[in-house]
């Protein structure tokens, strides 16, 4: 192997390490930096849940909300967020298995409008038939309960000796309540979704056998009608999740299980809400705040009780540093028995507390019921967790809080598969959007580099020959002049001062609002147009670098040996300084190709914004300002390997220029 194929081979094997170190130190970066896409998108969802109970929610509309709960879910699943960031950004670049939530979509009405209309149907004759049996039972007080007819009865009617076991079980149960149930059947009561149950033995006052005949009938035809709807439901499969929503009956588990989930969080959260009105006179007006962490009840911090100020300000700036310093957080507060959640400090509320201890002397019945009524609670919101976990490993179905089904996928894809995630600034795979806005840039961006060569390189020849001439003072002052106006400035005073006066220039846009109408003359046409103002912004920032460089460049040549002695053996002035001197003089003009392809590629955000251009520049901007990881990650993968192999063609270029260059000689 010659020595240059062996020095572009060790360029070429430097490139996947080159790439991993810089991707790895852009994923860290974002990964702790503060204000990320999951502490944006949950800043938000309080904001606007604030606006829906009344509250200010600060102007935070829904247009502002571009993270839901389950593009949240999305997010932390393909970015591996919860994952430590080595393991997560091997995830990411596809060398390591990961789980992906992939949606299972929505049964469309469109093509199952048969068993829609059929399941419709006999939902509607359900409800119709509970809807008579419920109007002929309200005026006798009676309700109708497993096809047995019951009266409604208070609290205080039960049992004395059935009062108390039956109120602690009905507030620290749910669902179909097992245990409530067995304990009322044995005294003959029962309980249906509040009240307590009796049974009715005879016609309520006013009432005959006619009464009771009636209400069988009715109760039948009840029965008839949900067989039916189950029956329904079996044939095709189907079952109506909420009105005018079909959803696969193998999923009616996992939903009910997930409804069971929720309701025991309603319940946890009722229940603690009830309570925390008993601390407010520890709190000093505050509004104290009771949760459940693991199994344990914890509370908020009162206001003497941070009085570290060190401690607890350290413990602001690691929460403040968002999800990639949250166990440094949590390891930083459970030094001192303390934990986090949901932006607040709580500690164990247990017998180590003082403030337990006082509230428990001052009421200890309520507290101990407290603790064994969150006990139940928090057993059965953990088995039915295992219960949803279960299901995960079994099935691989996940369901979100919504009621949104996922299929859990574990496999290897990342950006080495060229997966590159979905943007949910966008809602559009990064790989597509990435290639639809790098039409724009490029063709912005080629034009304006092949223009500043077209007119640069010749205009630093003649200055060069025509060095400390009047033509060289004046052009150098044109030269710097620009070089001193940013691109987008340029632009800026060309839109206000020449675009708004001349009709044909347009103000915005890289292409005619109609093209698709036009012939192919006036289509390229306006596109001319819609670039002059662009390009010349792109031109005039590597005017004076390219101009000045290849004149300096040119008058270095001309005053070496290799010159006077073509000169001497008779050459031509233009084949002299043509052919050999500029030859030459390129040189380190092409050190630069490799990152203005980055350029081509990337856009110039700046001009694209003044100019109203929708490229790759402004994707990538906008992207920084969202948190949008998919749009920034897959930006910064692509510019990455285009700068890397556009060094390793200007050394090609080097080489084929100078034949002088012969690396690893």
């Amino acid at each position: 192997m010659s020595s240059m194929a062996a020095y572009f081979a060790r360029r070429l094997l430097l490139i996947p390490v080159t790439f991993f170190l810089i991707t790895l130190m852009v994923y860290a970066i974002l990964r702790v930096v503060p204000g990320g896409p999951i502490e944006q998108a949950e800043a938000r969802l309080k904001l606007a849940a604030m606006g829906e109970g009344g509250g200010a929610a600060g102007g935070v509309g829904e247009e502002g909300l571009q993270l839901d709960e389950d593009a949240m879910r999305t997010l932390e699943a393909y970015y591996s967020l919860d994952k430590p960031i080595p393991v997560g950004y091997l995830q990411w670049l596809g060398l390591m298995p990961r789980e992906r939530l992939k949606r299972i979509p929505a049964i469309s009405r469109r093509l199952r409008e048969t068993e829609f209309a059929d399941l419709t149907e006999r939902m509607r004759a359900v409800e119709d038939a509970r809807d008579s049996l419920r109007s002929h039972l309200s005026p006798a007080g009676l309700v109708a309960v497993d096809g047995a007819l019951y009266r409604p009865m208070s609290v205080e009617e039960l049992p004395a000796h059935v009062r108390e076991a039956a109120e602690e079980l009905r507030t620290s149960t749910f669902g179909r309540r097992y245990a409530l149930q067995k304990l009322l059947e044995g005294h003959g009561l029962a309980f249906a979704d509040g009240p307590y149950l009796t049974h009715a033995e005879s016609e309520p006052p006013g009432t005959g056998a006619e009464f009771r005949e009636e209400s069988r009938l009715l109760i039948d035809a009840l029965a008839r009608a949900e067989a039916a709807l189950d029956s329904a439901e079996t044939r095709t499969g189907y079952y109506l999740l909420e009105p005018g929503r079909l959803e696969y009956l193998e999923f009616r588990p996992l939903h009910a299980l997930k409804a069971v989930e929720q309701e025991i969080e309603a319940r946890i959260g009722q229940v603690l809400s009830g309570w925390s009105p008993q601390l407010e006179a520890y709190y000093d007006g505050a509004t104290p705040s009771l949760t459940v962490v693991g199994q344990l009840l914890h509370r908020s911090l009162r206001a003497p009780e941070k009085t570290d100020d060190r401690f607890f300000t350290r413990a602001d700036e690691l929460a403040a540093a968002g999800v990639g310093k949250r166990d440094d957080l949590l390891r930083h507060l459970e030094s001192r028995g303390y934990t986090w959640t949901a932006g607040v400090t709580y500690r164990a509320f247990d017998q180590s507390d003082e403030l337990y201890r006082t509230v428990r002397d001052a009421s200890p019945a309520g507290l101990t019921k407290l603790e064994e009524t969150l006990a139940t609670l928090t057993a059965a919101r953990h088995l039915a967790r295992q219960k949803l976990d279960e299901v995960r490993e079994s099935s691989n179905l996940e369901v979100a809080a919504p009621g949104h089904v996922y299929e859990v996928e574990r496999v290897v894809s990342g950006i080495l598969q060229l997966d590159f995630g979905q943007s949910y600034t966008y809602s559009e795979p990064v790989l597509s959007l990435i290639g639809s806005k790098m039409e724009v840039s490029i063709q912005f961006g080629l034009i304006g580099y092949l223009l500043t060569w077209i007119v640069c390189v010749p205009l630093g020849v003649f200055k060069a020959l025509k060095h400390r001439s009047s033509f060289d003072t004046a052009t150098s002052i044109l030269v710097f002049i620009g070089y001193a106006v940013p691109g987008y400035v340029l632009c800026m005073v060309l839109l206000a001062s020449v675009a708004v006066h001349v009709e044909w220039l347009p103000l915005g846009g890289y292409k005619p609002e109609n093209i698709e109408e036009l012939d192919w003359l006036r289509a390229l046409l306006g596109r001319i147009r819609h670039m002059i103002i662009p390009v010349t912004g792109y031109m005039i920032g590597g005017f004076a670098t390219m101009t000045i460089l290849t004149k300096n460049s040119l008058l270095n040549n001309l005053s070496q040996d290799y010159v006077r002695t073509a000169f001497a053996k008779g050459l031509s002035e233009k084949r002299v300084i043509f052919l050999h001197a500029l030859r030459n003089s390129l040189i380190p003009i092409t050190a630069g190709i490799g990152q203005a392809l980055g350029l081509l590629f990337a856009g110039s955000f700046l001009i694209e914004k003044t100019c109203n251009i929708d490229g790759m520049g402004l994707l990538g901007f906008q992207a920084i300002l969202e948190r949008d990881y998919p749009i920034t990650m897959g930006l910064l993968v692509f510019l990455v390997l285009v700068r890397l192999f556009g060094n390793i063609i200007s050394d090609i270029i080097w080489a084929a220029i100078d034949p002088r260059i012969r690396f690893g000689s």
